[in-house]
């Protein structure tokens, strides 16, 4: 696989957004799968490193952003055999140099930080390859194999009993399939947001084919109007989460191995997702590769 030992400390930084951060892991997986003996340490930004909490194949999982890296790793003994970073931020490279013997990247725009990679990782063109396999083309020069396509994240118990008794108080029986709707991304990405009508049109579709349908509403405070005009059109069929959960609250229901069984609601495909972000990115590169669990 590679012409050096095996390590056995191996970090990867993913400091991005949620969505971003839960595409890497089927990156992470592959990691750990090509050096099962090594421990794998992810860093990743403060507001989204809990998504990568409980995965078994992880080692520790910590935080860092661009704006703290300058001051990290210049006293800590902690060092790595092999480093993997994602992204083009400086500040998290020159990180990963102070504390790794060796760095992989995506080629960095700047050819003295690349002599200095050990690897500077071609990107891939932009959008036209799936973005899980945008991620795994960075470990493609060291020949590490994908360890299946899905994303990973671990509901704890506690978390899917608390899943599993709200909504058993809150839905009807019968209540099927369960549809989450994410009805914005994030302020800077606005323009990829699906005019709020889109959704109640969407979903009233829905209803026509399947009465029984019941909308999980999500998002957070900053979107709160537009969802709570969806939850108004979808009164008696929806719940409104907008702004009322933690972020591991909001994946309970969704990625919660066990809630089909628990509340009687048929496979329903382990919790139906609907995420619509409008038409800015290519379908192709975020459809589900395979199922999530």
């Amino acid at each position: 696989m590679t012409d050096f030992a095996p390590p056995r400390a191996v970090l990867a930084i993913v400091v991005s957004r949620i969505g971003d951060t839960l595409l890497a892991t089927p990156a992470l997986r592959a990691i750990a799968g090509a050096w099962p003996d090594a421990k794998l340490t992810c860093l990743a930004h403060p507001k989204r490193a809990e998504v990568l909490r409980n995965l078994p194949f992880l080692h520790r999982v910590g935080a860092i952003t661009k704006t703290r890296a300058p001051l990290l790793g210049r006293l800590s003994r902690q060092r790595y055999d092999l480093a993997f970073v994602y992204g083009n931020d400086r500040p998290l490279v020159e990180y990963a140099f102070r504390v790794a013997r060796r760095t992989i990247a995506f080629d960095q725009g700047d050819a003295d930080v690349n002599r200095r990679l050990f690897k500077a990782v071609e990107l891939p063109p932009h959008q036209r390859l799936h973005a899980v396999r945008y991620r795994l083309a960075l470990l493609a020069p060291l020949g590490i194999t994908p360890q299946g396509l899905a994303l990973s994240y671990v509901v704890t118990t506690a978390e899917n009993r608390w899943a599993r008794h709200r909504l058993r108080a809150q839905l009807a029986a019968g209540s099927r399939p369960l549809v989450g709707l994410q009805v914005a991304s994030f302020p800077t990405k606005a323009y990829r947001d699906w005019p709020i009508e889109n959704f109640i049109e969407l979903s009233r579709r829905i209803r026509s084919r399947h009465p029984g349908a019941h909308f999980l509403i999500f998002g957070g405070t900053l979107e709160r109007d537009r969802t709570r005009r969806l939850h108004e059109q979808l009164r008696g069929c929806s719940t409104h989460y907008a702004g009322r959960l933690s972020l591991r609250q909001t994946a309970a229901p969704p990625f919660s191995k066990d809630l089909a069984r628990g509340i009687g609601i048929d496979e329903m495909i382990r919790t139906l997702a609907l995420i619509l972000l409008g038409a800015a990115i290519p379908l192709m590169v975020w459809l589900s590769l395979a199922k999530p669990f």
